[in-house]
């Protein structure tokens, strides 16, 4: 379920973006392709449409029209045939708030099928394929029934809706009359008929359009013997009838009896957004009221939370308006600068721009958590709103949250200084200076992770010195697959970090069969994580490889390790260092100087362990929001089994930041959807930025791939040699 609200609200989110974009001409293309079609009868209608559009007589209104087929046509070469649920394209030249031109390009496979064939060249995207998936499959139909009135209404997804309702006035029951007694009886018995039967005719006027019933169920609910006798009477539809899941007794009409009515049917609805947030919800109270210590609600408090991997279900409304604080650095010290221990004059303020719950939907998974987007249409979800800020999560387990009292200490020690009586909350930001910007990081950057621009936790550096080795200790080992190892090393204190620049990497030794054996190793962690540090290695096992019976010594070494061996690590080192937003500082040789260079877009080859660099440098994009960088990574392997889960993971979860394509030596069977062979010009040029000139094409791998394979496509392809780099 999560997931899949996930997607539907950033499908929402998305048509809401797109619908407000417009631009100049007809240079905004909107194309949705179905299932079941094929890519190169598309890619045939894109040409077409490209010799007709040649004919506009507007220049600007024909080149621009004209870049915009161009970029559909090569997004398509990205798929090989059209994705399962059918796949979405909007690109064009959209016009900005201040009145610059800026291109959009989105590509995504929806998260259901899109059943609708569509292009369009407009000043406008067309979203209304999009808004059609929002729409739940199932509706249920209500009739809630009672003495004085009827009322019909609908219940789909997260939203019900009163149709139709009615008052009558029905005579009661009595035991007086004589003689008029049977008379009374049979008007009485006329009045019930005739309610009825209006009841009967509005229900088809209410659920049966087009002769098609509309309700993919029917609960009947009301008090006495109405509800039965309308369920079993002849003047109800038999279509109506077949379509009869429930019978309740409730004890209110109206909506009042609706509400209760939704309850008590509750276990036929299972699957109906509705129920599933009141029970979500429910089960959030029910933690608050037992006090069980395993709910938590409040902003800072769950953040905190899931920055522990503490939170197991993530609530939150779906219209939560809140930005996500964020510690920025505001003084003229440039980003670089954060090696520095002097940090005195840095201020930071709260960053409006990013919005939680975008925050929140593109990263939960990293904190191992489910998130529920929820609304406030049911009574549980309006208390949630109202009482608890829109935000909480329950636990899974028990959790100490660091209080706030020594800091708002500071807070209350500064606002002495100044009358409070009319200071608004950016006020109290600028007073309390630094303070605020402990508050930022106390609750939701403990270990930096996620924070908007790429900031580096600060902590005791293990790699001091690059020429002295530092032996760590093996804490942990995994079998990631076959024949790649996750190894996990203790640093010296809890509160060190590795101190490797984003890019570089460290040099492992060991004394293997009495000769020192030394190799190259990049992490997949960062400096956000302290206490540790941990490799992807592929072990060469002997006996494999005919070109290598020996397999590799070092990863052979490696795997061989017992849980508390050691291991000498010496660092960094390195030509590349990332520092974000697309700025590298790169060296030509070891000992040469930096020279910064800035990419809009990155290019990766890896071959085998070469991916590891790679890994590194994708997850520090991604994992900032605010970080406009696109990445394309073409890995080459010689099996399907050494492809890691996690890129395809990444390039989900950033369809729109990162690219994913694979080679191997030999295809494993008519599933493979991807290449086969050495990397080619071909593969290069489909799924690289090679065309962007501001693009920068990065390489790690065996010499071979690289000097036979990776560089003389480049030179075929008239890559620039200048924007060329190995790790």
């Amino acid at each position: 379920m999560a997931e899949s609200d996930v997607e539907m609200w950033k499908i929402k989110r998305l048509i809401k973006s797109l619908e407000a974009a417009r631009g100049n001409g007809t240079s905004m293309i909107s194309l949705i392709i179905p299932p079941k079609d094929q890519i190169p009868r598309v890619q045939k209608m894109l040409a077409d449409e490209f010799g007709t559009a040649s004919n506009i007589k507007s220049r600007v209104n024909r080149q621009s029209v004209l870049a915009a087929i161009t970029s559909v046509q090569a997004r398509l070469k990205l798929y090989n045939r059209v994705p399962e649920n059918g796949l979405v394209v909007y690109c064009g030249t959209i016009l900005t708030e201040d009145g610059k031109e800026r291109k959009v390009n989105i590509d995504f496979e929806p998260f259901k099928p899109v059943n609708t064939s569509l292009y369009l060249c407009d000043n406008k995207f067309h979203t209304e394929p999009l808004n059609d998936l929002l729409i739940d499959d199932n509706k249920f139909g209500f009739i809630i029934m009672d003495g004085s009135g009827c009322l019909f209404g609908t219940l789909q997804g997260n939203a019900k809706e009163i149709l139709h309702k009615f008052s009558v006035e029905l005579p009661k029951k009595h035991g007086r009359g004589g003689q008029s007694a049977l008379r009374f009886a049979r008007l009485r018995m006329e009045k019930r008929h005739n309610y009825l039967r209006k009841v009967a005719e509005a229900a088809v006027e209410m659920y049966i359009k087009n002769d098609k019933v509309i309700v993919s169920g029917l609960v009947l609910a009301g008090s006495a013997q109405f509800k039965t006798e309308l369920g079993q009477s002849d003047m109800f539809d038999q279509r109506l009838q077949a379509k009869i899941i429930k019978t309740v007794d409730i004890s209110y009409g109206g909506e009042s009896g609706f509400n209760e009515a939704i309850e008590l049917a509750a276990d036929t609805l299972t699957d109906v957004k509705f129920i599933k947030e009141k029970k979500l919800i429910g089960s959030f109270f029910d933690e608050i009221s037992r006090d069980t210590n395993k709910a938590i609600y409040g902003v800072q408090e769950t953040l905190t939370a899931l920055e522990m991997g503490a939170v197991e279900t993530l609530i939150c409304w779906e219209n939560l308006a809140i930005n996500r604080p964020s510690a920025e650095k505001t003084s003229d010290t440039p980003a670089d600068s954060a090696d520095s221990e002097n940090t005195q004059n840095n201020t930071y303020e709260t960053d409006t721009n990013v919005s939680l719950l975008e925050w929140l939907a593109d990263n939960y998974k990293k904190f191992g958590a489910t998130l529920e987007i929820v609304s406030d249409k049911s009574q549980e979800g309006a208390q949630f709103v109202r009482g608890f800020g829109g935000l909480g999560g329950i636990l899974r387990y028990q959790v100490e949250i660091p209080q706030m009292e020594d800091v708002e200490k500071g807070i209350d020690e500064q606002m002495k200084l100044r009358s409070i009586n009319d200071i608004s909350l950016n006020q109290v930001v600028v007073v309390s200076g630094i303070t605020i910007c402990t508050l930022a990081v106390i609750y939701f950057f403990r270990k930096c992770k996620g924070c908007d621009g790429h900031c580096v936790t600060k902590g005791h550096i293990t790699l001091e010195n690059p020429e002295e080795k530092y032996a760590l200790k093996l804490i942990g080992k995994e079998e990631v697959s076959h024949d790649t190892r996750r190894f996990r090393f203790a640093l010296p204190s809890e509160s060190h970090v590795l101190g490797l620049p984003v890019g570089q990497f460290i040099y492992v030794s060991a004394k293997i069969d009495e000769k020192i054996v030394i190799r190259p190793y990049t992490p997949v962690t960062s400096d956000d994580e302290k206490g540790f540090v941990e490799f992807i290695i592929k072990v060469y096992h002997r006996n494999v490889h005919p070109k290598f019976p020996d397999g590799g010594k070092m990863s052979q070494h490696m795997d061989s390790l017992k849980i508390g061996d050691t291991l000498d690590f010496r660092g960094p080192n390195g030509l590349i260092h990332y520092k974000g937003n697309g700025k590298f500082a790169i060296k030509a040789t070891k000992k040469g100087p930096s020279v910064p260079r800035h990419f809009d877009e990155i290019g990766l080859i890896a071959g085998g362990t070469g991916i590891t660099p790679m890994l590194q440098l994708i997850r520090e994009i991604l994992k900032h929001p605010e970080d406009p960088t696109k990445i394309s990574l073409l890995f080459a392997n010689q099996t399907e089994a050494d492809i890691l889960e996690e890129l395809d993971f990444l390039a989900a979860e950033n369809p729109t930041r990162f690219r994913v394509w694979y080679t191997v030596d030999r295809s494993p069977g008519e599933h493979w959807i991807y290449s086969e062979g050495f990397v080619n010009e071909q593969m290069i040029a489909e799924h690289l930025p090679i065309q962007n000139v501001g693009s920068a094409v990065l390489m790690c791998g065996p010499p071979p791939m690289i000097n036979y394979a990776c560089n003389p496509a480049l030179d075929k392809l008239n890559f620039p040699v200048e924007n060329r780099f190995v790790f």
